[in-house]
């Protein structure tokens, strides 16, 4: 674990370097870049840590990708993008799909923003981001252990490894100093077997937003781990089930190269 946390910067794909620098070019595009960035797991990590950094002083915690953009300027944001490392062939674990792992984490971001947006939640940016973010441990473990078959499912890397994905996540975000609403999402999203209203209500908002990323595309879907159902979890929350199973339809398509829309 101690190596897994000495990660200062996690890689991403070399076209959404191209697009950062193209987004934030002339200075005037923030909420553009914003909206990129808050598709991109790596970038969006990458953000967080650096602004809630001792090195940039900030006097409250930084939460958001909007506020993180704002303090930092797009001239700070790009030399971020250009310094973080591109995710080539070789360089992670094999069986790993960073494509498929992309899409999968950008359309969880949009599942648990568009359900918090339906059913109210306070935070919605907060819950897209944690949308996002959930998966950020299957990354750390398929980059800082190249030489292994990559296996997401929790039970298989606790097998391998004594821990899981969810457990790195939730350590790196800690050790980041990202929001701990954040960590606990990402900690708890697969849910344990113990009764739902003792697990963190962002973790089950998770949760159902990854269902239902996973009902709009199933060849990005992870197997389910807890024997808690949808409906079940959705009930917890106090979530109309039909309307949430609507929300299928209206998530958008996952664009991470021209040309490429799943």
């Amino acid at each position: 674990m101690r190596t897994l946390l000495r990660t200062d910067v996690l890689p991403t794909l070399p076209e959404t370097v191209a697009r950062v620098l193209d987004e934030g070019r002339g200075g005037e595009n923030a909420k553009a870049l914003s909206d990129l960035i808050s598709t991109d797991v790596a970038l969006a990590a990458n953000l967080l840590r650096m602004v809630n950094s001792s090195y940039f002083g900030v006097a409250r915690q930084v939460v958001t990708v909007d506020d993180a953009v704002q303090l930092l300027g797009p001239a700070t944001v790009q030399a971020l993008a250009l310094g973080t490392p591109e995710l080539r062939p070789g360089t992670y674990a094999r069986r790993f799909d960073p494509a498929a792992f992309w899409r999968h984490s950008a359309r969880c971001g949009a599942a648990a923003g568009a359900i918090a947006q339906t059913f109210g939640h306070e935070h919605a940016e907060q819950a897209a981001l944690a949308g996002l973010l959930h998966d950020v441990g299957c990354l750390v473990l398929a980059v800082r252990i190249p030489g292994r078959d990559f296996d997401p499912h929790p039970s298989a890397e606790h097998a391998a490894l004594g821990l899981n994905h969810a457990d790195v996540g939730a350590r790196l975000a800690r050790h980041w100093k990202l929001d701990p609403a954040l960590v606990n999402a990402i900690e708890g999203h697969h849910l344990s077997d113990t009764p739902l209203e003792t697990q963190h209500p962002l973790a089950r908002l998770i949760h159902l937003a990854e269902w239902l990323s996973d009902q709009h595309a199933p060849l990005d879907a992870n197997p389910p781990v807890t024997t808690h159902t949808p409906e079940e979890v959705a009930n917890s929350l106090g979530y109309l089930f039909p309307e949430l199973t609507r929300l299928v339809n209206t998530l958008p398509e996952i664009t991470l190269t021209a040309g490429e829309a799943v």
